[in-house]
């Protein structure tokens, strides 16, 4: 299976990824805290995104 990984960076004082209207949205980072790797993950039919709290970045898994 050929997945391609995606980075989306912000730069906003939070992390937000925009879904379908029924679908969650990702959690908001605070940008008072450390965080240290994986800090949040969606996964759908066809994708599976997460948030690196080191980066502060989005990946989607296609």
């Amino acid at each position: 299976m050929n997945r391609e990984l995606k980075s989306c960076e912000t730069t906003d004082s939070f992390v937000c990824e925009d879904y379908k209207e029924e679908e969650p949205k990702m959690c908001e980072l605070d940008q008072s805290k450390t965080y240290k790797g994986l800090v949040g993950i969606y996964v759908d039919e066809s994708t599976i995104t997460y948030i690196d709290g080191l980066k502060g970045e989005l990946y989607f898994w296609f």
